[in-house]
């Protein structure tokens, strides 16, 4: 299998002819990667966040120590806790989260 080695002059050269902003572009383009639903929303103490959830809310997820499932990841709408991502769908995003990526 071949190698790819990019010498530092050579990214001098790229980004002399491109623009830094040509460069780093593709590298912060957004990419949709999976679609899922909240789990556990019968389970909340405060079901008024359902209520308040709508298309294009951002929701903060965050990796919870919980005794059921280890790679658990709590879905958070504001502070208020919305769910979970379901345990058959949070392997690879719970490995993301221990590795430091938002």
């Amino acid at each position: 299998m071949g190698e790819l080695i990019v010498k530092s002059s050579d990214i001098a050269k790229i980004t002399e002819k491109n623009g830094l902003g040509n460069v780093i572009k593709p590298l912060t383009k957004e990419i949709h990667l999976f679609d899922t639903h909240i789990a556990g929303t019968t389970h909340l103490s405060d079901k008024s966040v359902l209520d308040e959830l709508a298309v294009g809310n951002k929701l903060n997820l965050v990796r919870e120590d919980n005794k059921h499932d280890e790679k658990a990841i709590m879905v958070l709408s504001g502070n208020k806790k919305a769910g979970y991502i379901p345990q058959k769908d949070n392997l690879i995003f719970s490995r993301l989260m221990d590795a430091g990526k938002l």
